[in-house]
């Protein structure tokens, strides 16, 4: 019985684990990448809302993403990592609009609440 229970024991530690482990947020770069295909994709209130507390207040004060960044805006980006620390990161973003101008800016993501989120943009 004792084995058993034992048993039992080490697979519930196990799945605890594995959960909270998954729940960690995800890599920044794929937060990055997601970000900037949600703003290709036209769709600005999913990327608003991978925003940081910050970021998001600003955006809301400026009419949100949409105005800046319209449906079609981006064609194509390039993300290069520049620094990395245990809870920020800065990519430099080097896109191509549907007018074929280029366009360089930076993002910064930082660590809010587990979850990887844009700070600036």
């Amino acid at each position: 019985m004792n084995h058993l229970r034992n048993h039992f024991l080490r697979l519930l530690a196990i799945l605890f684990i594995s959960a909270s482990l998954s729940s960690c947020g995800s890599k920044p770069e794929k937060t990055a990448d997601h970000f900037m295909s949600l703003l290709v994709a036209g769709k600005h209130l999913e990327a608003q809302d991978m925003l940081g507390k910050d970021m998001r207040s600003m955006a809301g004060m400026l009419g949100g993403l949409k105005p800046y960044y319209r449906s079609g805006a981006f064609t194509s980006y390039t993300l290069t990592q520049l620094e990395m620390t245990d809870k920020s990161v800065s990519y430099r973003v080097d896109a191509i609009t549907s007018a074929g101008q280029r366009y360089s800016d930076f993002m910064d993501l930082t660590r809010e609440d587990g979850e990887w989120k844009v700070s600036m943009f």
